[in-house]
């Protein structure tokens, strides 16, 4: 989307942690984070806007429950997705 991806543990599910968000239609689970991908392929710093950007996107947290989270359970998830 805008050079940034999300990072989170890609047997979070399995691994039963807490539904966290969802984002694109997948459900994320446990903690992550998002970081620049810089043209070289090597990890880089947000930029600013980008930090703005995701600061306002990601502000307030979202409710889940046991359900969300077991319905979803088949989302097919990846450890690194692009934004």
């Amino acid at each position: 989307m805008d050079n940034a991806v999300l990072v989170c543990n890609e047997e979070g599910l399995i691994s039963g942690m807490e539904p966290n968000r969802v984002i694109h239609g997948n459900l994320y689970v446990g903690p992550l984070f998002i970081i620049g991908d810089g043209d070289d392929g090597n990890f880089r710093s947000l930029t600013d806007a980008q930090t703005r950007q995701y600061l306002a996107e990601f502000q307030s947290p979202e409710l889940f429950d046991q359900q969300d989270a077991d319905e979803d359970m088949g989302s097919g998830m990846s450890g690194i997705n692009g934004l």
